[in-house]
């Protein structure tokens, strides 16, 4: 966490990388808690980025 720490996402380089981090982790062959915590937080980062950009 402390090499990608979670931040609010705000362009679309974020956006990727943020993904890149969450692959990573889910590429473990096992999570644990902290994994699993930190796995929230990204995925919460990103829902909130496509909601922000998401045009209907």
């Amino acid at each position: 966490m402390t090499a990608f720490p979670p931040r609010p996402i705000t362009n679309e380089l974020e956006y990727q990388a943020t993904q890149t981090q969450i692959n990573k982790i889910l590429d473990k062959p096992e999570l644990n808690a902290d994994d699993r915590a930190y796995l929230k937080i990204l995925g919460l980062t990103i829902y909130d980025y496509e909601e922000q950009t998401e045009s209907f």
